[in-house]
């Protein structure tokens, strides 16, 4: 038996010390794609709800609704105002006054829809609104009979400007 030879105490603590570096070095590489997945998957959903958001102001603007008594269209240049037909929390259609502006915590401002505003964009430093007459935009629009043609929302950000234009729908 002075022939078999086994592993001494020296190789035994290199080949564990090697197998524990190579399961730390997993362990942290799993853990950065982990971390960087959440990452994507937080600014994926940050991303679906500004451009639901979007969606819903060109939607309300696309419904607005002049046909009612109190449906006057009251748009200035930081704000505006009208009534518009949207769903519901129920699916049911309704109709509602809506008012679209910045909010004192810098974000672009749903309010009508709910009991609380809805917080569309975040990170709104300015807002400007326009109104379409004709082919020229006017900074004021406010009307009992007439909507404009089309609104545009320019919302100043930190890095960028972003334009949403909206045409005013069939209703109106």
């Amino acid at each position: 038996m002075s022939g078999d030879r086994g592993f001494t105490l020296v190789e035994l603590i290199v080949a564990l010390t090697i197998g524990t570096l190579v399961v730390l070095m997993v362990h942290r590489i799993v853990g950065q794609i982990v971390d960087q997945a959440n990452a994507v998957i937080e600014s994926r959903e940050r991303l679906d709800h500004e451009m639901n958001g979007r969606r819903m102001v060109s939607a309300l603007i696309e419904n607005t609704d002049m046909t009612a008594e109190e449906g006057e269209f009251i748009g200035y240049p930081h704000r505006v105002s009208f009534v518009s037909w949207f769903l519901d929390e129920r699916g049911r259609w309704r109709r509602d006054r809506i008012t679209i502006a910045a909010g004192f915590d810098s974000t672009l401002l749903v309010m009508g829809l709910a009991d609380e505003p809805y917080a569309v964009l975040p990170g709104v430093r300015w807002l400007s609104v326009e109104y379409l007459r004709e082919g020229t935009w006017l900074p004021e629009w406010i009307s009992k009979a007439h909507p404009p043609s089309a609104v545009r929302i320019r919302i100043g950000r930190s890095l960028s400007i972003d334009t949403l234009l909206s045409v005013v729908g069939w209703r109106g």
